[in-house]
């Protein structure tokens, strides 16, 4: 492929970069077969306990539909002035798929922060929100 009046070193260098990409999607490949082959892990030894709008839970009553548990950490500290902008709008984002989500596996969003700096956000009330 070739575009109109490109020069031969743009193209050169095209194909270059091409070249590159192929490669690095072959090792992003690669690293994802061997993060799936990985071994069980060991037991989790503690029931952490986490501050959420319905009181304290369990790590283990998180996983209330089966076996997978998906948890976004959203990245506010309590010393953080404002909570991450990229967190917060992938949570917005999220915001109008959770609930389908939530049909087939457990989502959580975890912060550091105390449970009233949490911002409501636009009625994201779908997702329990849990403090460490």
């Amino acid at each position: 492929m070739q575009f109109p009046n490109e020069s031969k070193a743009y193209r050169a260098a095209r194909n270059d970069l091409l070249k590159a990409e192929i490669n690095l999607r072959r090792q992003i490949e690669k690293v994802a077969a061997l993060r799936r082959s990985l071994p069980a892990g060991g037991e989790v030894t503690e029931d952490y306990v986490f501050d959420s709008e319905r009181g304290k839970v369990k790590l283990s009553q998180l996983f209330e539909r089966g076996a997978t548990l998906v948890a976004y950490s959203f990245m506010y500290g309590p010393k953080m002035q404002t909570a991450c902008p990229m967190c917060t709008a992938m949570l917005d984002g999220l915001n109008g798929n959770a609930q389908h989500i939530g049909q087939r596996t457990n989502l959580v969003v975890i912060a550091k922060s105390p449970l009233e700096r949490i911002p409501e956000g636009r009625g994201a009330d779908w997702y329990p929100k849990l403090s460490y």
